[in-house]
């Protein structure tokens, strides 16, 4: 995507948008049935399926996103362009005015790429040390996407905190309004100041303090239900979770990092492909395997009150600090921009 996109900064902005519209519709939209009767309560279908509206809409959504792609995405790799996409080389004098186009007879070809390496070749230490760095990233990533909500909406009495859908669903779009406020604009700021292995390191520190105050936010809960009632600490609650979400805005950025990281680490822009796919497989990897093992990890944690019910924070906090491990041990240099190899033209007068 930051080979695609002019300006890296708009990447973040666009998940931010999503991360506020996402919980909207399905905070919302689900179980329509009982939360607007007067509309949705003879609905029989959508009684029997609760979740089919939200799921409907999301699902088009995605259906319209990859027609979008389908057809108006501009081809980026040279070798596949069709030639009337290609530019055509401009021939200028020394007094800087342009000249006749440059024909295929010039020796010139923008359509000239580098030959693609082997597979194994990019299996190199730096590179390797990226991938797994991006593979922990988004696995605790993901572990996190998946206990925020498991963490709400669970009973007081079972270890949760006990919020409804609507509750979960404000909180989540917060947090897509602080991500478009910290990914959008310190961003930038921090990028050009601290550059992106930096921010990368600097912004993964936050991961282990959002693991760790998660427990706290429950226990805050748990002190004011003792003190009020139930809706106060459901309140606090919400403050609680809306705060470490921002909180978890701040390291998101790291994201971004690793896609300008991944294209860095290219050999050559016939590489681009073949590595980017590498490190979408790793943390497709990560995305299907952290549900299922944080999902039981949490349910085990409750269930049989380890370490006071508290081990599955743990668990992330061990993992966000092993995360930071390997992020240290990264040695890919960002490059600013990259140029793809071309033959030798003559000059021309």
């Amino acid at each position: 995507m930051a080979f695609v996109c002019p300006n890296p900064a708009l990447i973040p902005l666009c998940n931010a948008v999503g991360i506020i519209v996402g919980p909207l519709i399905g905070g919302y939209l689900a179980k329509p049935a009982s939360q607007y009767p007067a509309y949705f309560g003879n609905w029989g279908f959508l009684i029997d399926y609760p979740y089919f509206l939200p799921c409907f809409i999301a699902g088009f959504i995605n259906l319209f996103a990859a027609m979008v792609g389908f057809f108006f995405l501009e081809e980026t790799l040279a070798s596949k362009k069709t030639p009337r996409n290609l530019p055509r080389p401009v021939n200028r004098n020394r007094e800087g005015d342009i000249g006749q186009d440059l024909g295929s007879d010039s020796g010139c070809d923008e359509s000239v790429t580098d030959p693609a390496p082997k597979i194994w070749a990019l299996f190199t230490p730096s590179i390797v040390s990226l991938l797994l760095g991006s593979l922990l990233v988004f696995f605790q990533m993901s572990s996190l996407a998946t206990l925020v909500p498991l963490f709400a909406y669970t009973r007081f009495e079972d270890g949760g905190l006990g919020l409804n859908l609507r509750q979960m669903g404000t909180v989540l779009t917060t947090n897509g309004l602080a991500a478009v406020i910290v990914q959008t604009m310190l961003f930038p700021y921090l990028h050009e100041r601290w550059g992106t292995m930096r921010v990368f390191r600097t912004v993964l520190l936050i991961w282990p303090t959002v693991f760790g105050l998660l427990p706290l936010v429950r226990w805050l809960v748990r002190e004011r239900r003792e003190k009020s009632d139930v809706h106060a600490g459901a309140t606090v609650a919400m403050v609680g979770l809306i705060v470490v979400l921002a909180l978890k805005s701040f390291g998101k950025i790291c994201i971004l990092c690793l896609t300008l990281l991944v294209n860095s680490a290219a050999p050559s822009a016939s590489t681009y492909g073949a590595l980017n796919g590498l490190a979408q497989t790793g943390s497709e990897l990560a995305r299907t395997l952290a549900p299922f093992i944080t999902g039981a990890l949490f349910s085990i944690s409750i269930d049989k009150q380890y370490v006071d019910g508290n081990l599955v924070w743990l668990c992330g906090i061990l993992l966000s600090c092993v995360t930071l491990v390997v992020a240290h041990t990264i040695t890919i240099q960002p490059r600013q921009s990259r140029t793809r190899t071309r033959p030798h033209c003559p000059p021309t007068v």
